[in-house]
């Protein structure tokens, strides 16, 4: 058939795919990189509240919720990414609507979720998919 072509596979090359006024979608390893930060960050604060001072652990908790609420983390910030909703404002409800969707999406695929992007052309996770939302480079 002519006429149609297929996509280059992921990471052949070239800058990241815009999403529309001038975004620049994330790559893998920045989303990877991200969660491995958050990841230490909440799990090792928590485990050290746990251990040493469980009070500290009510200080911590508004913190997560804010993280999960506002889609702004420690992780993020440091990858150089920003979760986004093109065409519309990423509210608190859909920001935390994804953080529940990848908690539940990861255990059911069995890890599929997080490799989603490497073979999708907009770079989304299924949890992406189900919030409306995408990662982007800041």
């Amino acid at each position: 058939m002519t006429g149609y072509t297929s996509p280059p596979p992921p990471g052949a090359g070239g800058p990241p795919p815009a999403t529309g006024a001038g975004l620049r979608l994330a790559g893998w390893w920045r989303r990877v990189a991200a969660s491995i930060i958050d990841g230490l960050v909440i799990w090792g604060s928590a485990a050290y509240a746990v251990v040493h001072e469980p009070r500290l652990l009510l200080a911590w908790a508004p913190l997560a919720l804010l993280y999960a609420l506002r889609a702004h983390t420690l992780g993020r910030l440091l990858a150089g990414t920003r979760v986004v909703r093109p065409g519309g404002r990423l509210t608190a409800a859909r920001a935390a609507f994804r953080e529940l969707a990848k908690w539940v999406l990861w255990p059911l695929t069995l890890g599929l979720d997080v490799l989603w992007p490497l073979w999708d052309e907009q770079r989304r996770a299924l949890h992406d998919f189900a919030a409306g939302t995408r990662v982007v480079r800041r």
